[in-house]
């Protein structure tokens, strides 16, 4: 969990306490505001209206658990196999890993070795996000739109969906000669 979420985590919950206090402890809790703004007044500061604030607060977290649910609903939901056909008697579906092989067959064509793809697939959409090394970066850079594009046309024409849409992404990086080590003969 990332530190930005701990925190959020962490204010969401000092939020929910206070309303859950009033519920739980009412007397004391009411006992312990009293006092509060009778230090506050011997310093001439106003008091705070603890009801009030304890009522906007509870609107707020109301608002907040709104939001996360329509959120949740509303939230892309991401498959591990694209549906290819569906019928009575079943269905076929093309797995996640067989996409990844075939982009890192069509990129091995075009001379870019070693890829790293990624596919990410909804109902309605499918994102490959593939990063290759080569060799000869400026010589494949300018073929970059045309590959991509082949391997859109290319996934479309696997999958045979034409209301999936196909959009992929291709980053292209030079192989750094110094590190390729060639073994020693003896």
């Amino acid at each position: 969990m990332r530190k930005w979420q701990k925190w959020l985590i962490s204010i969401i919950l000092i939020v929910l306490a206070i309303p859950s206090l009033i519920l739980v402890w009412p007397t004391q809790l009411r006992s312990v505001a009293r006092a509060i703004n009778e230090g506050f007044t011997q310093l001439n500061i106003t008091p705070i209206p603890w009801l009030e604030v304890s009522y906007w607060v509870g609107v707020a977290v109301l608002v907040i658990c709104f939001l996360a649910i329509i959120y949740v609903i509303l939230i892309p939901r991401y498959r591990h196999n694209v549906l290819l056909h569906q019928d009575g008697q079943g269905e076929l579906e093309l797995s996640e890993q067989s996409i990844v092989n075939y982009v890192g067959t069509v990129l091995a064509s075009h001379g870019i070795g070693d890829p790293d793809v990624k596919v990410r697939a909804t109902k309605h959409k499918l994102r490959v996000q593939a990063l290759g090394y080569t060799s000869h970066k400026e010589q494949l850079e300018k073929h970059l739109a045309p590959i991509t594009g082949e391997l859109d046309t290319k996934l479309k024409e696997l999958i045979g969906d034409d209301k999936l849409t196909v959009v992929s992404t291709l980053t292209i990086h030079q192989r750094d000669r110094k590190k390729i080590k060639s073994p020693r003969v003896v």
